[in-house]
């Protein structure tokens, strides 16, 4: 089976995509670039998904809404939102 994501969504499973794909959304918070941030959880939001992990699934899911609502007006807290998302995805 072929996927046609770029190489670098594929790199280390979903797990990994995800952490990677948040924390570039949270480096765009803190940048005050809410169309970064956009970007990056339209890509977290494809990827969900695929988790295993249905609990964690629905908590991102809520996670990317609260950080839609979040980041024109408070970057910072869209940005610690989304540090947390990353920690609860990658277990650290």
């Amino acid at each position: 089976m072929t996927s046609d994501r770029p190489d670098d969504e594929n790199e280390g499973g979903v797990e990994a995509a995800l952490g990677r794909a948040l924390i570039e959304a949270s480096d765009r918070a803190r940048e005050r670039d809410p169309g970064g941030v956009r970007a990056r959880i339209e890509r977290v939001e494809r990827r969900v998904d695929e988790l295993d992990d249905e609990e964690l699934a629905d908590r991102l899911r809520h996670g990317c809404d609260a950080v839609r609502r979040l980041v024109d007006d408070e970057p910072l807290v869209a940005a610690a939102y989304l540090d947390a998302m990353r920690r609860r995805v990658t277990g650290e």
